[in-house]
């Protein structure tokens, strides 16, 4: 399997993150924020809301979330990007490089305490670690098929339970899941 970023599904599935991202509803809950003043002045905000949300990307090894994390990080926003080996993102330009491996629960725990630790929540939480394996079912070695469920099914709730209390206790947040071996198939 390929993945890349160029493709026209990985780059319809970009845009479509980045378009989710900027939506003003999501910032309009924080009560720092005058919805009065955020019609009149959008500009006036944006720049403030960029940098006060925290977007914590799983997956960022290769292809979308790789990708998604350079651009969001050039466009303001606090990304935290997460893989499995954290020298594959030692060369991001993001605000936090962690390791995170979506099948252990200590390791989820562990890099979400972190970024509790420097930025006090998070803000947006984008699934998109992900395992594929290409091969007909009847050949497919079981072991590898339940290998991709833990990651791509188990890995996805294990997150979303690990930030939603955050979210629920602050009212405010968005979950978006974005698997990565499914964007830039061909």
């Amino acid at each position: 399997m390929v993945l890349l970023a160029g493709t026209k599904a990985g780059i319809a599935v970009m845009r479509q993150i980045c378009r989710k991202l900027r939506e003003p509803s999501m910032f309009l809950r924080d009560r720092s924020f005058s919805v009065r003043n955020f019609w009149r002045y959008p500009w006036a905000h944006k720049e403030k809301m960029m940098k006060d949300t925290v977007v914590l990307i799983t997956g960022c090894s290769t292809g979308v979330g790789r990708d998604l994390a350079g651009r969001l990080a050039g466009r303001g926003y606090t990304v935290v990007a997460t893989a499995r080996k954290p020298e594959a993102i030692a060369d991001l330009p993001v605000a936090m490089k962690l390791a995170l491996d979506v099948t252990n629960q200590q390791s989820i725990d562990d890099a979400l305490a972190a970024v509790i630790a420097r930025f006090g929540r998070v803000d947006v939480l984008v699934n998109n670690a992900g395992h594929s394996v290409r091969s007909a079912v009847e050949e497919m070695d079981e072991t590898l098929a339940k290998e991709m469920f833990d990651v791509n099914v188990w890995g996805l709730v294990r997150m979303t339970k690990a930030v939603l209390p955050g979210m629920r206790e602050r009212r405010a947040g968005r979950i978006r899941v974005y698997p990565g071996q499914y964007c830039g198939q061909r």
